[in-house]
């Protein structure tokens, strides 16, 4: 009997050293930035000096704020996720600045950058510098976007082009020396990452139809864009697309929509997610594909959403 006792308070005594162990302590001992000026579009370095006290997973985050206190939020908004170890370490993540529609910037106008680091789900330090990072104005560039919405065999309203008119329109760009641009060519030029064409352009399809990849492709949409067409991510295609609701399975982060051409697969990634009651949906994204054992389908990678009506 008196074996047992001591087994048990021996077990008590072990439930109570690891309910009053301390909790890990963390602390930001110093930051570094890898530039001393950058633009809108512009990828950066953000070094962590971080000392702790024990071996832990923990979170790197960040934000940016502006003069008019404009805020550049994190574009992984859980953070990276670093293996810190016991000591004094640096530890690095990269941040793509993404400045918000009318945000400062110019040859004088100063960012604070906002170091955060979590662990513990509950347990968090951050270190703010104060005009660390000079916003430099966005690259100057006049580019024609031209805007289309269903391509068929036929002018079925006044929102149709037939692939022969397109494959004429696209033909004439070509001949006037167009070059036509991915969204993220684009932003590359604006951030003085890339120079710009001669007489850039950026072909845009709204609605993210079906019949693009139908129709559009087959009209020379390839040959306008300077390559074969694998996705619409290559091609630098920002579609707005509205439709009923079919399945949603928000585990996955996909959604099937009809939109009036057929069932159209959307992806999404956090934080973007719809409602779990939203009949209709009114989505933006970059038109994509996947493929299947009947061939190529459309997809859409989707960056906002919004209940439909």
């Amino acid at each position: 009997m008196n074996t047992f006792r001591i087994a048990a308070f021996a077990i008590a005594a072990a439930i109570a050293a690891c309910s009053s162990a301390p909790a890990a302590t963390l602390s930001i001992a110093d930051t570094t930035v890898s530039a001393v000026e950058a633009r809108d579009g512009v990828m950066v370095t953000l070094g962590y000096q971080i000392t702790s006290d024990s071996a832990l997973t923990a979170l790197l985050g960040a934000s940016m704020t502006g003069p008019a206190s404009e805020v550049v939020k994190d574009d992984i908004p859980a953070g990276v996720s670093v293996a810190v170890q016991p000591g004094t370490n640096w530890y690095y993540r990269q941040f793509r600045i993404n400045l918000p529609p009318y945000a400062s910037s110019g040859a004088s106008v100063f960012y604070d950058i906002t170091y955060v680091v979590r662990w513990d789900a509950s347990e968090s330090a951050s270190l703010k510098r104060s005009d660390i990072l000079k916003m430099l104005a966005p690259m100057p560039v006049r580019v024609p976007i031209l805007m289309y919405h269903k391509i068929g065999d036929a002018l079925y309203s006044q929102y149709w082009n037939t692939t022969d008119m397109l494959r004429a329109q696209l033909t004439a760009l070509k001949a006037y020396g167009y070059t036509a641009l991915t969204c993220q060519e684009l932003m590359d030029i604006r951030a003085g990452l890339a120079p710009a064409p001669a007489k850039p352009i950026l072909l845009t399809f709204d609605g993210g139809y079906q019949n693009f990849w139908l129709d559009a492709v087959s009209a020379g949409l390839q040959e306008a864009v300077g390559g074969p067409v694998v996705g619409a991510s290559n091609t630098g295609l920002l579609v707005r697309v509205w439709g009923r609701v079919v399945t949603l399975d928000p585990e996955v982060g996909e959604m099937v929509i009809e939109d009036g051409s057929g069932a159209l697969r959307c992806v999404f990634e956090s934080p973007v997610a719809p409602g779990p009651s939203w009949s209709h949906v009114l989505l933006t994204g970059v038109s994509s594909c996947y493929r299947t054992d009947d061939g190529l389908k459309a997809q859409l990678l989707v960056s906002s959403a919004a209940q439909g009506l």
